[in-house]
């Protein structure tokens, strides 16, 4: 296993070891990072013994969460300053693998090429603070479809809020009934947080017509018709 710092180094540590070993380009060593396509498949492929690739060039994502007893060799390309990662790393090759080394000889021993001194770091028992450092690439995944599943569910809001205080509000008939909208304006603390558009649209407001003055209807006047005589 390699750990290189970032995506363009890992990058470059595969094209340097396909130019140096024409014959096994291609196939021999895989960069694996959350930016490969089919990931998990090439750790598959990994774990499986006598199956290509045979060196994995990962980025913080087989820190933890993979078990290749057959992994004996760690190159270590970047600075590490958390020693909790330091020590998961270091278990990656610390498994049991029965016959690795020929029959009946099990894991006795294991390599780190260290080019980082990380080793001379924590064997000097420095006082580290642990997240010191930058956040790995999971947990930047991580936050980042956060932060965004968040300000689209904001933005949302935001939408419905405006939508409800453009539109016509209903209104009852009767002048006794309110809005469909209730105020909410004896709490001062809310008042003083509602704008004056909003405001307004939310005050109830009553139909009716104005009073007009009744119509005076005319009465014919009485005619003297005097009796038919004959």
């Amino acid at each position: 296993m390699t750990f290189a710092k970032h995506q363009a180094h890992a990058e470059f540590i595969k094209e340097w070891f396909n130019a140096a070993y024409p014959k096994l380009a291609g196939h021999f060593a895989r960069v694996i990072t959350f930016k490969t396509e089919y990931a998990q498949s090439a750790i598959d492929d990994f774990s499986t013994s006598g199956k290509a690739p045979h060196i994995a060039i990962s980025v913080d994502m087989l820190d933890t969460g993979i078990d290749v007893p057959e992994v004996v060799n760690l190159v270590l390309f970047k600075l590490i300053r958390s020693q909790t990662k330091f020590w998961q790393i270091l278990g990656r090759v610390t498994r049991q693998c029965p016959d690795l080394f020929g029959p009946g000889q099990e894991t006795d021993c294991f390599y780190v090429f260290d080019f980082c001194q990380n080793q001379e770091f924590f064997g000097q028992n420095p006082a580290v603070t642990e997240g010191a450092l930058a956040k790995s690439l999971s947990e930047r995944l991580f936050q980042a479809r956060f932060d965004l599943v968040r300000a689209i569910e904001e933005k949302q809001a935001t939408e419905a809020c405006l939508e409800m205080s453009e539109g016509p509000s209903l209104m009852s008939a009767s002048a006794g009934r309110k809005s469909v909208f209730p105020r909410r304006d004896d709490d001062p603390r809310r008042r003083a947080r509602i704008p004056d558009r909003l405001r307004r649209a939310h005050e109830p407001r009553q139909l009716h017509r104005p009073r007009q003055a009744p119509r005076r209807r005319k009465i014919p006047e009485a005619r003297n018709l005097e009796p038919l005589q004959r």
